[in-house]
């Protein structure tokens, strides 16, 4: 059951969480390379916490709904499958930063009034 959990979530997750942040990357990569730097403005407060919560406890809530083996084996592929979809997204960023010539630089500007924030990427070319 450990091994059924394991390959049920390992190569999916892996697949779709790499492929998803390499994507994001590339059009932000766009912005970047037109203005100079990509900014969103995100949200914080009670929402954004509440998700995170719900990440943290969703594996854990999977324990009581199927067998502990096959939960388990599932928990197992979503670390192992984050940990490699790391891996690929650092490999990739730092790819696509020898091709511009520079260091991407990730920021956070602080919140306005509203509980907006900024998160932005840059780019520092090499002297």
């Amino acid at each position: 059951m450990f091994n059924i959990g394991f390959l049920l979530t390992f190569p999916l997750l892996a697949a779709v969480t790499s492929a998803y942040r390499v994507l994001a990357l590339s059009t932000m990569l766009k912005a970047v390379s037109q203005k100079g730097e990509f900014k969103k403005r995100k949200r914080g407060g009670v929402k954004g916490l509440a998700s995170l919560y719900f990440l943290m406890i969703a594996p854990l809530l999977l324990f009581l709904a199927v067998d502990r083996v096959f939960a388990l084996g599932i928990v197992f592929g979503l670390i192992v499958s984050s940990g490699l979809s790391d891996l690929v997204y650092y490999m990739y960023v730092r790819y696509r930063e020898a091709i511009l010539g520079g260091r991407l630089y990730a920021f956070v500007e602080l919140a306005e009034e509203s509980g907006f924030y900024a998160w932005g990427l840059t780019l520092v070319k090499r002297a």
